[in-house]
């Protein structure tokens, strides 16, 4: 996904060099991040939703004690999708 937003930022950059975008992402509906944050609660994860940075945070720590790669994606794509309606 980053190299996609890397090829846009360029495409775009290429051809209007004198205008900026901003891409803002809709704030995650918060009864979902609760629910996900109980979830991994219950299994001794400490998921802290304060913040877009706390909740980067609380992945990075996860990842770094977890050795099941497919657990931490799991977390990501739970957080990922929180922002759905």
């Amino acid at each position: 996904m980053l190299l996609a937003n890397q090829s846009v930022a360029q495409h775009i950059y290429k051809h209007f060099p004198d205008m900026a975008l901003l891409r803002r992402h809709p704030s995650p509906l918060e009864k979902r991040l609760k629910d996900v944050a109980d979830r991994y609660g219950q299994s001794g994860l400490q998921l802290e939703t304060d913040s877009s940075k706390a909740v980067a945070d609380s992945i990075r720590r996860y990842q770094a004690n977890e050795p099941d790669a497919a657990k931490v994606q799991v977390l990501q794509l739970l957080l990922t999708t929180v922002r759905c309606g």
